[in-house]
């Protein structure tokens, strides 16, 4: 959920306008098979942060007003995974659940308004997903997931009136930057994620962005892999930004077409109070 909390951080060097900050060894967030992960932090001043893209391209994400990198010694499970907006190719299943969400009201608005509503719909999250003490450090993680990059703007979900789902989207120079998505887990029968997913992408098409980011793809996780499933799309390793073999799986299931059909392709209401 891009969040780095409960970690003993040093600066290590700065350069410039940023600050380069060395993470000790912690327990990876990922996998409980007694691992360590490593990343690597730098946080800039406001007036760097239009150099966001730059940094997205070189596999950083970000967490609070921190921008991070995995460098974890032995394991290169956590996969950077981007697609380029204009060859999104949906697959028959995701337009499936585009059409299932047609009832779903959605609004964009500015990044700055935590208030009870959505932190009650975060705490339901984090307890129905990820077995989270309700109580634990909630205001704090819901505050650094939505707060830290000027750039940063919500798409609210809501289905008769009530919210369902929040989606916390970094914008940057070239490209939109999938930050966070919680929702009702009363609702996971409807592929909430995979419905946000397709309305950023097509947000990120209306707003003339080249790529939009979904974080990591990690193989050996089940709630990571679904990313695997949007695409074309590319992956980040010691050679650069190569085409993701997991592609050529399924290819019956994609369409030809690169384009969300005219039907599903519902005009957004409420981008005026975007931010960027």
């Amino acid at each position: 959920m891009g969040s780095l909390q409960g970690v003993t951080m040093q600066v290590t060097e700065t350069f410039g306008d940023l600050f380069l900050v060395d993470m000790v060894d912690y327990g990876c967030p990922y996998f409980q098979d007694g691992r360590t992960a490593t990343v690597e932090l730098v946080y800039p001043f406001e007036d760097q942060t239009r150099a966001y893209h730059r940094y997205l391209e070189r596999g950083y994400c970000r967490s609070g007003p921190a921008w991070f990198a995995n460098r974890c010694r032995g394991c290169r499970e956590c996969v950077p995974y981007r697609l380029a907006v204009g060859d999104f190719a949906p697959t028959k299943t995701q337009r499936r659940i585009f059409r299932r969400n047609a009832d779903i009201d959605i609004r964009i608005v500015p990044s700055s308004d935590l208030d009870e509503e959505k932190l009650d719909l975060f705490r339901r999250y984090k307890i129905g997903r990820h077995a989270g003490n309700p109580e634990e450090n909630v205001l704090e993680e819901a505050a650094q997931v939505h707060f830290g990059y000027p750039g940063t703007f919500q798409v609210l979900y809501r289905l008769d009136g009530k919210l369902i789902g929040v989606s916390v989207v970094d914008a940057a120079a070239d490209a939109l930057s999938a930050h966070c998505f919680y929702h009702d887990p009363d609702c996971a029968n409807r592929g909430l994620g995979t419905f946000s997913a397709m309305t950023e992408i097509r947000l990120a098409r209306e707003l003339g962005k080249m790529w939009y980011y979904l974080g990591f793809f990690i193989d050996g996780i089940r709630n990571m892999r679904y990313k695997g499933h949007f695409g074309p799309a590319s992956i980040l390793n010691e050679s650069g930004w190569v085409p993701f073999p997991g592609m050529s799986e399924h290819p019956q299931e994609r369409e030809g077409s690169a384009e969300i059909p005219p039907d599903e392709a519902r005009t957004i209401p409420g981008k005026e109070g975007k931010s960027e």
